[in-house]
C-alpha cells in the first residue's frame, strides 16, 4: 500500500490503497482495504504514507476503488 486516506481533518487514517499518480487532478485509488469507510461527495486527506497530504473529494466509488478530485 502506498496511499493513506485520512479523515477531512487529517487526524485519522480511514483506509489505505494504491495509486500510480498523486499529482493528477483526479486520483484513482485501488485496492482500498476498508472501502466501506469511504463515501462519495465526502472530503478526505489523501497522500503517500507519511505525507504530504492534499484535501480531495471522493467523486466515485466502485468496489474497492475510488476516485478523488482536488
Amino acid at each position: 500500500m502506498n496511499v493513506e486516506i485520512k479523515n477531512e481533518a487529517g487526524t485519522h487514517v480511514l483506509a489505505t490503497g494504491v495509486t500510480n499518480n498523486f499529482n493528477a487532478p483526479e486520483v484513482e485509488v485501488t485496492n482500498i482495504d476498508h472501502p466501506d469507510r469511504i463515501l462519495v461527495d465526502s472530503e478526505y486527506q489523501i497522500g503517500p504514507v507519511g505525507g504530504p497530504y492534499d484535501g480531495m473529494i471522493c467523486t466515485a466509488k466502485y468496489g474497492n476503488t475510488a476516485g478523488f478530485k482536488r
